[in-house]
């Protein structure tokens, strides 16, 4: 599956707020990334790149010193998770870049699961009675 950056950058960003690393100066513990990364359903050189791409961007203030020190977001990153959805993408970017971190998300969790027996034609909450 042929990723775009975009996709990329945008599921880095959804972290980045989950984890409420919104203004500039906020720190994104690596150990956190790392964590959530599996998450958005996409491989691990997808982080790698991201993290590359965002650098180069200017999203994050450069390298963490240490791993314990985490990305530190700049202005141009604070910024763009600010305008972060259609304020960052126009609306047909936005569908197919969330729509494909969608079904990548989709992917991982039906990997995940096993088959669900098919479903009571009682009414859910309701046990059947016998007889």
């Amino acid at each position: 599956m042929n990723i775009s950056a975009a996709v990329r950058e945008y599921a880095v960003m959804q972290i980045c707020q989950e984890f409420r690393t919104t203004w500039a100066g906020a720190r994104l513990q690596l150990f956190d990334l790392v964590e959530a990364w599996p998450q958005t359903g996409l491989r691990e050189q997808d982080l790698e790149l991201a993290l590359q791409e965002l650098i180069g961007s200017g999203f994050f203030t450069g390298l963490p010193a240490s791993p314990e020190s985490g990305f530190v977001l700049s202005e141009v990153g604070a910024e763009m998770l600010a305008h972060t959805g259609l304020g960052l993408f126009g609306m047909d970017e936005y569908l197919r870049v969330s729509g494909a971190l969608s079904k990548a998300r989709r992917r991982v969790r039906d990997a995940g699961q096993k088959p669900r027996p098919p479903a009571s034609p009682a009414a859910p909450g309701i046990e059947r009675r016998a007889g």
